[in-house]
């Protein structure tokens, strides 16, 4: 299933006259879990794949983290972000250390896609793609974008420090909300 269609649905509007795609009113536990399962085996059954010819959109991370990043915002946008959080302190994996949920849930999404097993990113990796997803998240990028504005940053400043620092990339300002 993907992250986009788990909480949209075609609903006729009466009031509008034709079909509009909305958002579902209840979100179920159980379209979170179809959703991270389908994201797991998807990285898992690339795993053997070197990645040699392949563009950075269709490389295992890229649809990896577009996955993962869809997920999340549509789960934002229906207003049931607290389900990922849920499933991540159920598990036991809620970071000691780590970002709290409020100042990352992308962190926690990747915690709660790969909580059953350990084949998924390391932690120095989960680190790195959390932080690429909330840099984009604050600049407002769309997911089939996200790829494509992970790699204009570029590399000079890490990500981390430019979110601590709240640096804007050029052309974001007036889509940025400072704050």
């Amino acid at each position: 299933m993907s992250p986009l269609k788990c909480c949209a649905e075609i609903e006729d509007d009466n009031d509008v006259g034709s079909g509009a795609l909305k958002m579902r009113k209840s979100f179920q536990l159980k379209d979170y879990m179809r959703s991270i399962e389908s994201i797991c085996d998807d990285w898992l059954r690339h795993s053997g794949a070197t990645g040699r010819g392949l563009s950075p959109q269709t490389s295992r991370n890229g649809e990896f983290l577009r996955a993962v990043y869809a997920l999340v915002l549509s789960y934002r946008d229906c207003g049931k972000l607290e389900i990922i959080k849920k499933v991540v302190e159920k598990d036991g994996n809620a970071p000691a250390r780590g970002p709290t949920f409020e100042e990352n849930p992308f962190h926690w999404a990747l915690l709660s896609v790969f909580s059953e097993q350990g084949d998924g990113p390391d932690r120095r990796e989960r680190s790195l793609f959390a932080y690429q997803m909330l840099y984009a998240d604050r600049h407002k990028v769309p997911p089939h974008l996200l790829i494509g504005f992970i790699y204009q940053c570029g590399k000079q400043t890490p990500i981390s420090q430019r979110l601590k620092q709240g640096e804007i990339e050029p052309g974001f300002s007036d889509v940025v909300e400072r704050g």
